[in-house]
């Protein structure tokens, strides 16, 4: 890959910034770049690009702005190594990204852990986080970025690693734990859109499921998600679960899901229901990722509780009890993993059938790795496999 990355997960690798109102690169910029992708022109990598500004002028101007600055240096490295794979992105101006003065808000990121799965240009629909919209006033010419992007913009919370770098939980307005199969948000273009509105699709990564509920965020901006029921019908087809938006309601941030249910003794469940499963450590981890699993099944992640608790949620006629627990984390910028037989726990039930597991000190297995390199190698930390 380019250059050291000094962690596991979700992070900065180096950052860029730029004068006000340009996107061109300078001879300083060129400069960092060559230095960082010195010796990689035949290596095979892949790396997210964010591009972001500053909060002068129209969000409309300033967002494309932001991707210009992103495929600036995107073209760039592309000279240096013609085999890496680069994913340009929208930065988000969030609260963090507003407490910096002017000139730290323009600026891009190359992220390490940041790949397709919140791609803002993933044009092509084969990519397996491809959220996409239909609905517009005109055709859409889906090979041409610059035309694409003027419809819409996705960012998507698919996975544990994209939902614990994004601070996403699973929970709705009434404190309820749900079971999560997407959190994203879709911005689309009002002036394009259809007066019957527009149609938003989620791959089907897995069985589908014919009970989803769309929640939307109730939340003021700026604020964590309260993800509020709605009435809004969730279908399946083209092999994703599809609903339709009102123009009305514009851009929007969204939770697909469905509650979790009681598991009584003594009493059935319906197919398809979900229980939920805790995992809490003795001390705070602050993990990058976390998963736990067998060969054939696994928990599925829906919220970081507090710094030592987390929630996940599972069938509810299955048991976690014979499922592995992995966590990676950054500890001295290294990473360690803990890897962890959830039979090994402290494991409590409460009055409602869920499952509690309590890691304790004595029974945590830790080691400190030195992080591979490569796509191969990405893959399997983002799984959470060996």
């Amino acid at each position: 890959m380019c250059s050291a990355q000094s962690g596991l997960g979700f992070g900065i690798d180096k950052i860029l910034y730029f004068d006000t109102g340009t996107s061109i690169l300078t001879k300083e910029h060129k400069k960092i770049l060559e230095l960082y992708c010195k010796g990689s022109k035949d290596e095979q990598w892949e790396q997210g690009l964010i591009g972001y500004s500053d909060t002068i002028g129209k969000p409309h101007y300033n967002d494309t702005l932001s991707i210009k600055r992103a495929r600036a240096v995107r073209d760039y490295i592309q000279k240096l190594a013609p085999k890496a794979k680069l994913y340009t992105y929208i930065g988000q101006r969030d609260s963090l990204h507003l407490t910096l003065p002017p000139n730290e808000q323009r600026k891009v990121e190359l992220m390490y852990g940041l790949i397709c799965g919140t791609d803002m240009e993933g044009y092509k629909k084969e990519n397996a986080y491809g959220i996409y919209v239909e609905g517009f006033l005109t055709a859409q010419n889906y090979a041409n970025a610059d035309k694409y992007y003027n419809y819409y913009r996705v960012n998507a919370y698919l996975s544990a690693w994209h939902m614990l770098a994004g601070k996403k939980n699973g929970i709705d307005a009434n404190n309820n734990i749900l079971k999560v199969v997407a959190i994203a948000s879709v911005c689309v273009n009002e002036g394009w859109v259809s007066p019957a509105g527009y149609e938003v699709f989620v791959p089907i990564t897995k069985n589908p499921e014919n009970d989803i509920i769309l929640y939307l965020n109730n939340a003021p901006y700026g604020q964590p998600e309260q993800w509020k029921k709605t009435d809004i019908k969730v279908s399946i087809k083209k092999g994703c679960y599809s609903f339709k938006i009102d123009r009305k309601l514009g851009c929007i941030t969204f939770c697909l899901g469905k509650p979790t249910v009681p598991v009584l003794k003594n009493k059935l469940v319906k197919a398809g229901a979900y229980k939920v499963v805790y995992i809490s450590t003795y001390k705070p981890y602050d993990f990058t990722n976390v998963t736990a699993g067998t060969k054939t099944t696994g928990l599925s992640y829906t919220a970081k509780i507090n710094d030592t608790l987390m929630a996940f949620t599972i069938p509810a006629q299955l048991s976690a009890r014979q499922m592995k627990f992995y966590g990676t984390h950054i500890e001295d910028r290294k990473s360690a993993e803990i890897t962890i037989p959830l039979n090994k726990c402290i494991f409590t039930k409460d009055a409602d059938g869920n499952e509690h597991y309590y890691i304790c000190k004595e029974c945590v297995a830790e080691k400190t790795v030195a992080r591979k390199k490569g796509f191969w190698a990405w893959v399997r930390r983002t799984l959470g496999v060996s």
